[in-house]
């Protein structure tokens, strides 16, 4: 877990860091793409999104962190979802009358923090799901670990 290593606000910088850069080589490399814009969107969400979730099951979030990542990903998504020829995404959403909810659903993308709940329940169903004497499962728990004594 990069948290463990580094502060909160640290690690939130760098996936945002991590983000920032991925969405911009594939802004490029989209840039005349031919492919459909659901195409698009999953590589998007493949690329930019999995850089700044990797390993996310491991910490806790707060909503605020998440929007600041989600915010990053939307940039990708606005730039996909828009008419390149009738100006500016915001401009062609406010004229549209459609917010960004409505473009990922456009686009059949889910948002980050429905993702990151998603890994976190699957994580804790797996500790769930371990042996009542496993080590992790126990300490996840809070449960209360008697100290070995040896027997004579």
């Amino acid at each position: 877990m990069l948290d463990t290593w580094v502060g909160r606000r640290q690690d939130l910088e760098q996936r945002k860091k991590r983000g920032r850069y991925a969405l911009i080589t594939m802004k490029k490399r989209l840039k005349k793409s031919r492919l459909t814009k659901t195409t698009q969107a999953m590589i998007i969400q493949a690329v930019v999104e999995s850089t700044m979730t990797f390993n996310c099951e491991t910490r806790a979030w707060q909503k605020k962190e998440i929007r600041e990542m989600q915010k990053i990903a939307d940039q990708g998504y606005r730039y996909i979802w828009m008419n390149k020829k009738k100006g500016p995404a915001l401009k062609q959403m406010e004229e549209r009358q459609v917010n960004m909810w409505g473009v990922r659903r456009s686009l059949g993308v889910r948002s980050l923090q429905a993702k990151i709940e998603e890994r976190v329940l699957r994580k804790i169903g797996h500790v769930l799901r371990m042996e009542n004497t496993h080590p992790t499962k126990r300490v996840t728990l809070g449960w209360y670990v008697p100290p070995v004594t040896p027997i004579p």
